[in-house]
């Protein structure tokens, strides 16, 4: 229903698992960016609706990772008994 947002929420999506590696994390954000930019873009607004409903969709089905990531207890891609510590993030390494 909006290829351009979609298109731009999947590279949004490769960057962030590339940086960060986690995949919830990517999912959050590329969910919330598509209404976003589905309505920067001039969709139609039953478009944006669609996709801004889809992205309370993810946020709900991810409420368990929220809480995981809130806890620091959150599975790293490519590494998934390695939750990195405060200090990974702020240095920029990957466990």
């Amino acid at each position: 229903l909006a290829p351009t947002s979609a298109l731009i929420a999947l590279l949004v999506w490769i960057g962030i698992v590339a940086i960060t590696r986690y995949v919830s994390v990517a999912s959050i954000s590329a969910a919330t960016l598509v209404p976003v930019t589905a309505w920067l873009t001039d969709e139609p607004g039953s478009s944006v609706a669609f996709c801004a409903a889809v992205a309370a969709f993810v946020w709900w089905t991810h409420r368990t990772n929220l809480r995981r990531l809130a806890r620091g207890e959150e599975n790293r891609f490519g590494n998934p008994g390695a939750a990195p510590t405060v200090d990974d993030l702020a240095a920029g390494e990957d466990s």
